[in-house]
């Protein structure tokens, strides 16, 4: 199956039709975690993102945000849901409900919850 997905980046580049690069990344990268290859997933994660947003295909984003904000130590994967999925929520009117909004919107609850508290010294 990995084999399939890079076979999938590859065409992209060969054919230069580039409206489906970022999913083709996201999805070699859960392909890669799935086999516990979670360094090349991560850099497959980035790379979806980079082009997603280069492309300003939002939900593409937000899924590849999704994919590397649950991938990872729970430290990084929670500084990721703060710092990458947060600000593209921003990116979604009110009233769209998806699946993927539900899941990034928990993920960021989940961030916030465990983040720890500020001491305030007098």
């Amino acid at each position: 199956a990995c084999e399939l997905a890079a076979q999938a980046v590859a065409e992209v580049g060969r054919t230069g039709e580039r409206w489906w690069e970022a999913e083709a990344h996201r999805i070699r990268g859960e392909l890669l975690r799935a086999a516990g290859q979670e360094r090349e997933a991560l850099a497959s994660f980035e790379r979806a993102l980079a082009c997603a947003s280069r492309q300003q295909a939002r939900l593409w984003e937000l899924r590849a945000a999704l994919s590397l904000a649950q991938t990872g130590p729970m430290k990084e994967r929670e500084m990721r849901a703060r710092t990458v999925l947060q600000p593209l929520l921003a990116h979604f009117t009110d009233g769209v409900d998806l699946a993927e909004l539900q899941q990034a919107r928990q993920l960021i609850a989940h961030a916030a919850r465990s983040r720890p508290a500020t001491v305030r010294r007098p």
